[in-house]
C-alpha cells in the first residue's frame, strides 16, 4: 500500500519546463567533469600498476641474487600480487563506468521524465539516494498510513536554484546533495 502511494507521489513530481530544458546541459557538464576525473584516476592507477609490477620484478631479481630470504620473498611477493590485483580490479571498474555520454544523457532525461520507473528499476542503494535527493527531510506517514509530503526541497527546486546561479561543473563535479550513477 505504501509503495503504491509512494509511486503515485513520485508520478506527481514534474519539473517546470525551464528546468527540464536546462537539465541536459547540467547532466552533460557533470558527465564531462566525471570523465576528466576518471581519466586522471586511470592514469594514476596505471602508473601505480606499473610501479607494483616493477617492484615485484625487482624483488624476484633480488631473490635470485640471494639478497632476500625465502620467507621475506614470499611475504613481499604475496603483498605485491595483492596490490596488483586490487589495482587491476579498480582499473576495470573505471572502464565500466566510462560508458558512453549519450547513454548517460538519455538515462538522465528518462529519470527526469519518469521517476516512478526509475524507482521500480533501482536497487536498494539507488532507492535510498532517490529518497534523499527528492525528500531530504523525509516523508511523513500519517496514522491512517497515508503518505504526505510537507513542503520539502525537491530535486526540481534544487535544479531551479542551480539554474539561477548558472553553475559550471566542469571542474567540481556534482553539486552537493546531487548524486548520479557516476558520482
Amino acid at each position: 500500500m505504501l509503495e503504491g502511494q509512494f509511486l503515485s507521489l513520485l508520478g506527481q513530481l514534474q519539473p517546470r519546463p525551464e528546468i527540464a530544458a536546462e537539465f541536459a546541459t547540467i547532466a552533460a557538464q557533470i558527465w564531462d567533469a566525471h570523465k576528466e576525473d576518471t581519466e586522471k584516476r586511470t592514469r594514476e592507477l596505471t602508473r601505480q600498476l606499473e610501479e607494483h609490477k616493477n617492484l615485484k620484478s625487482e624483488l624476484l631479481r633480488a631473490k635470485l641474487r640471494g639478497e632476500v630470504c625465502q620467507s621475506d620473498y614470499e611475504d613481499a611477493n604475496a603483498e605485491f600480487s595483492r596490490e596488483i590485483k586490487e589495482t587491476e580490479k579498480e582499473l576495470g571498474s573505471l572502464d565500466s563506468v566510462n560508458a558512453n555520454r549519450d547513454s548517460f544523457l538519455q538515462f538522465c532525461e528518462l529519470a527526469l521524465v519518469d521517476i516512478p520507473q526509475l524507482w521500480r528499476t533501482a536497487n536498494e542503494d539507488q532507492r535510498r539516494r532517490v529518497r534523499t535527493i527528492l525528500f531530504p527531510d523525509g516523508i511523513l506517514v500519517g496514522a491512517d498510513r497515508k503518505i504526505s509530503n510537507p513542503q520539502n526541497s525537491t530535486l526540481f527546486n534544487v535544479l531551479a536554484g542551480m539554474m539561477a546561479k548558472k553553475p559550471q561543473f566542469s571542474k567540481v563535479g556534482c553539486p552537493p546533495g546531487i548524486r548520479t550513477p557516476i558520482c
